[in-house]
């Protein structure tokens, strides 16, 4: 006996198909290309070509560097490139895309062999390094003709609650560092006027709210709901206005202190609790290119870069060769 059966064919073209399962995968057909072009045809592949017109054949003199990562920048038609060596040492290079590729700054960004990731925002080149640095700014001013080189301090501000062992809503008659803390980040760190004290002496809102009921603020309990003007026009602070507020069981609003990634303690606020640690700038300059008499890149007019010299291939295999920078 011969067995017979229906046979269904999927009319796909062959090439770069990303749709199809690997059940149902044409022949002839690939999934992902890498660095080749895709012809409309099917046909055998051709592998992509370098960048003529961007940059020429260039090498990096010496014998222990490596090119790790290079980006061409358009928004200041300039090229950055990241270069590793044994010391080890990583260094940022900015090149002019003129026949010689000049070298137009060379500034050291870690003393470690690390990996890159680069990200472009118009004048702004965002820098990322693997062994968890500072990140790197460039940022590139056309009127003065500078590319100020940045290390990015990266800040968090805590909104945590710390865990201090109460409810919500719990007035505690002793006050603990973490109970504290969350008070203080919640904004009763601050000292006012005691509107029901006479004289009114600065002192502390949370030391004013204790003296008034023998009990600490909960973490429910907002500073600013007792922040009044009295009779005399004077801001002070009425502890009863929190009390009696019925603010329920909702945590205060909080995130008065910032902390550096680096240095996270929360300790420090404790004995400085007027000091929120937010800083003036996260941008610390490591160097400034000038730019003034160096040649730059028109990617509009591709015949103003590039190598001119006739005998020059087009296509080399390898862009840049393997070496060492002063």
């Amino acid at each position: 006996m011969r067995a017979a059966g229906q046979k269904e064919y999927v009319n796909l073209a062959k090439g770069l198909i990303t749709e199809v399962s690997p059940l149902s995968f044409p022949e002839g057909a690939t999934s992902s290309e890498l660095n080749f072009v895709v012809n409309k045809n099917g046909l055998v592949r051709e592998r992509r070509k370098g960048f003529v017109t961007v940059y020429p054949n260039n090498s990096f003199l010496g014998n222990d560097s490596i090119l790790e990562n290079l980006f061409y920048w358009r928004g200041s038609t300039y090229c950055v490139a990241i270069l590793t060596n044994s010391v080890p040492e990583t260094y940022l290079r900015i090149h002019a895309v003129d026949t010689s590729f000049s070298s137009v700054a060379l500034i050291k960004i870690a003393d470690a062999v690390v990996e890159t990731q680069i990200a472009e925002l118009t004048d702004t080149l965002l820098i990322t390094l693997s062994n968890n640095d500072s990140p790197i700014l460039l940022a590139y001013d056309e009127v003065a003709g500078t590319i100020t080189v940045n290390l990015v301090s990266l800040y968090m501000r805590d909104f945590e609650l710390v865990n201090d062992g109460l409810t919500v809503s719990e007035n505690p008659t002793s006050l603990t560092d973490n109970h504290k803390y969350n008070l203080y980040n919640s904004g009763w760190f601050v000292s006012k006027k005691d509107e029901n004290q006479g004289g009114f002496p600065l002192e502390n809102t949370v030391t004013t709210y204790h003296n008034a009921f023998s009990k600490y603020p909960s973490n429910a309990d907002s500073v600013g709901v007792g922040m009044i003007t009295n009779g005399s026009g004077e801001l002070t602070f009425d502890p009863e206005y929190v009390r009696d507020a019925g603010l329920g069981n909702s945590l205060s609003p909080r995130g008065h202190y910032v902390f550096a990634l680096d240095f996270f303690n929360r300790t420090t606020r404790l004995a400085d609790p007027d000091n929120d640690g937010a800083p003036s700038t996260t941008l610390t300059s490591i160097g400034v290119v000038n730019l003034s008499g160096t040649p730059s890149y028109n990617p509009n007019v591709p015949t103003g870069g590039g190598n001119t010299n006739p005998n020059f291939d087009p296509y080399p295999f390898e862009p840049f060769e393997i070496g060492d920078f002063p």
